[in-house]
């Protein structure tokens, strides 16, 4: 909800273009994907790598 604040504000206050807030937004969100789904994937072996050793 912030973020969609700053948005509106960023272009209503006229410091940046719509496109450059929209692109931001992108990168941004494909970043928190694949840091997430880098993340996800580790814990995960790791945990199937503690169930291993501990039988």
């Amino acid at each position: 909800m912030i973020a969609l604040l700053v948005l509106v504000s960023r272009v209503y206050l006229g410091h940046h273009f719509v496109s450059d807030v929209v692109t931001g937004a992108l990168i941004g969100s494909c970043s928190f994907l694949i840091i997430n789904n880098v993340i996800s994937r580790n814990s995960r072996t790791n945990r199937e790598t503690k169930e291993i050793l501990t039988l």
